[in-house]
């Protein structure tokens, strides 16, 4: 999926979750932060003759250890509803790698593996 299509699935569920703008926004952007490795591309198309973006795409932040902390940052970023947030945030973390799983062609694509136990 595309990272609009991982912002718009995020935000129909923090829409149903979040109570106020900030926890909207917050799940929102947890949806969309596992792309945060795709920024071998900016480089890539930077430099012309670096190949970051097929070598870690789906690597450094597709994997449980993110997805964990993620949820463990918004456990300690707000004072009320903290379990409920951060169970959330992981539940939208998770859907992001089920699509990307799904979407890429199973965990043993050659060309974007999904890799969620990676650092284990």
């Amino acid at each position: 999926m595309t990272p609009a299509a991982h912002f718009l699935a995020s935000w129909l569920i923090a829409a149903k979750v979040g109570i106020n703008k900030k926890e909207r926004c917050t799940l929102t952007f947890i949806g969309v932060a596992a792309d945060i490795d795709g920024i071998g591309l900016i480089v890539d198309q930077l430099n012309g003759n670096t190949d970051y973006y097929s070598q870690y795409h789906h690597l450094i932040s597709h994997n449980v250890v993110f997805g964990s902390l993620l949820g463990a940052l918004i456990y300690m970023s707000f004072k009320t509803r903290k379990w409920q947030l951060s169970l959330c945030a992981v539940m939208i973390f998770s859907l992001h790698l089920l699509a990307d799983l799904l979407g890429s062609g199973g965990p043993y694509n050659k060309n974007w593996p999904i890799t969620p136990f990676y650092l284990f």
